[in-house]
């Protein structure tokens, strides 16, 4: 397990992932917190609505830090093509 502490430059978030750019004064590193799918699919039976209400705005998940904030990042270091990234476990502030 690694833990990055740093300050917050860049947040996405998508349905099932999301991505931070953490900077701790040395370097930028990538930081990326998958969810599980289960947990942001509707409860209802029929998969036309489920693959319809898949694409609402309102069913995205929180991001669970801001623009500006300092974060602790623990998690995995990861070789992605010519450079790292982690991938999260837990993000704190």
């Amino acid at each position: 397990m690694y833990t990055q502490v740093g300050c917050t430059i860049c947040l996405a978030v998508g349905y099932f992932i999301l991505c931070l750019l953490v900077d701790d004064g040395t370097s930028v590193i990538d930081c990326f917190h998958r969810q599980s799918a289960q947990s942001t699919l509707p409860k209802t039976p029929s998969t036309e609505v489920q693959s319809k209400a898949l694409w609402e705005p309102q069913d995205m998940p929180k991001p669970m830090a801001s623009l500006g904030s300092l974060v602790s990042v623990v998690g995995r270091v990861l070789q992605w093509h010519e450079s790292r990234q982690i991938s999260v476990d837990c993000i704190g502030q």
